[in-house]
Order: C-alpha cells, then sequence, then structure tokens
C-alpha cells in the first residue's frame, strides 16, 4: 500500500538532484536523518532516484531516542566521521529541527513542499532554523555560512 501510493505521488522535488549531485562533486559527504522506518526512508530513495547520493542513513530504529531527541544526528555525523558542528542539518519539521540543534548542528529550514510556506517558515525560525529556504538549490548559497 506505502509503495503504491509512494509510486504514483512521491517525487523529488525540483532541483535536488542537481543540488545533491553539486553538493557530491563539492566533497560533501550526505546522510539521511529520518524518524520514519529503515524500510520507509529506503523506498523513498529509491523511488525518487537519490540513494546514491548518500553516505549513510540513520532512522529512529538505530538509535536510542528518535527526534527531537539528537541521537540520529549524532549517529549521521559520528557516521561520517565529522564534528556535529561541521555539519548542517536540512529540515522540513520542528521536531528535526530540535533534534538538530539538541546535537549542536546548525540547522536550516526547507518549506519548499509545505502548502502554506509562509506561515511554516515563521514556525520553523521561531524553532530555531538559521536560515529558511523555500527552493532547495539555496542549499549551496548557505552552505558555507
Amino acid at each position: 500500500m506505502m509503495e503504491e501510493m509512494y509510486q504514483t505521488e512521491l517525487h523529488a522535488v525540483p532541483g535536488l538532484h542537481e543540488t545533491l549531485g553539486a553538493l557530491r562533486e563539492n566533497g560533501i559527504s550526505l546522510s539521511v536523518g529520518s524518524n520514519s522506518p529503515r524500510s520507509r526512508v529506503d523506498l523513498a530513495l529509491r523511488i525518487t532516484g537519490i540513494a546514491s547520493y548518500f553516505d549513510h542513513i540513520a532512522t529512529f530504529e538505530d538509535v536510542a531516542e528518535g527526534k527531537p531527541a539528537p541521537d540520529i544526528f549524532l549517529l549521521c555525523a559520528t557516521r561520517a566521521g565529522v564534528s556535529p558542528e561541521d555539519c548542517l542539518v536540512i529540515e522540513d519539521s520542528t521536531t528535526g529541527i530540535a533534534a538538530a540543534l539538541a546535537a549542536g548542528i546548525p540547522a536550516l529550514g526547507f518549506v519548499g513542499t509545505h502548502p502554506h510556506s509562509d506561515e511554516h517558515a515563521k514556525i520553523l525560525r521561531a524553532a530555531g532554523a538559521k536560515f529558511i529556504i523555500s527552493d532547495i538549490k539555496e542549499v549551496l548559497a548557505n552552505i558555507s555560512e
């Protein structure tokens, strides 16, 4: 049932493949940190065609506590071999923003898929997002800040 719904409704946001490719070309290691089950994450990455961009995947199944605890993002940093302060989390939820900040990682709020992006931007900024973006290509302009 989930796979059927994903097959018809799940799509990569415009510019995602190009953005992930540019990040990889610049030597940036990419990870997924999700509160979803690993099987759902794997399915979503496969259907959207972006699985090959990611070096590491951590889900709530891999840690003692899921988001808003920092465990998932700390595990991603550990697996990537970098300090949390050298990471950047891109999140679309307040729970994820809270988890990133608890891990000591700056968070970028993504509102590009939200139906009420202006209102959601205010919520993510209030939760502590360092920047708010509505176009995934904006990540490239924010990675050095």
